[in-house]
């Protein structure tokens, strides 16, 4: 008959079961029987809330209660939700203002559009075109003379801080989203 023998951790959570048939006692390990049978191998983890389902006592092995680390797990989910749903929303916003989901290149196009207002002179031989409809110019129009390029860089300039603030009220959103979550 063999040894059936646990190692514990810390927390006193059950984290290797096995028997001596199979492998050789370690120092420090809890012999729970002395005359078991051959195997020994305990379901030690729970994956649904990814931690260990069974602890020593001190006398015996217990069952951990895992209806916290459940609910706990469930509010982790409807966070990441929350979270992945503001990102979708604040990528969707930025393409539609920048015509790109990179925060580098936002942030690449709203200097261009600064410099565009501040000296178009450097723009004008460009045969730039209004990629979007913005004041008194159509989408398409072409940026060939100096007031053009600063009332379409303007605009620009309007609509990329119109979305830094609704982004931060998206972001404060999810914020009081996710403190209601976690209750």
């Amino acid at each position: 008959m063999a040894k059936h023998c646990i190692r514990i951790n810390a927390q006193n959570k059950i984290i290797k079961s096995y028997s001596t048939d199979f492998e050789k006692y370690t120092d420090g390990d809890i012999i729970v029987e002395d005359d078991g049978e051959r195997h020994f191998n305990l379901d030690l983890f729970d994956r649904e809330t990814e931690s260990f389902k069974l602890e020593w006592d001190g006398f015996k092995i217990v069952e951990v209660d895992l209806t916290a680390a459940k609910a706990l797990k469930e509010k982790e989910y409807q966070i990441t939700t929350k979270y992945n749903e503001m990102n979708t929303d604040v990528d969707t916003e930025m393409f539609s203002v920048f015509g790109t989901k990179s925060r580098d290149s936002a942030q690449a196009n709203f200097e261009t559009w600064k410099l565009m207002e501040s000296k178009a002179t450097l723009f004008l031989s460009l045969g730039l075109v209004a990629e979007k409809a913005i004041g008194s110019l159509a989408l398409g129009d072409i940026l060939n003379s100096n007031a053009k390029i600063q009332e379409y860089a303007s605009g620009l300039i309007v609509l990329s801080e119109t979305y830094a603030v609704w982004r931060m009220s998206r972001i404060k959103q999810f914020k009081n989203e996710r403190a209601i979550i976690l209750g």
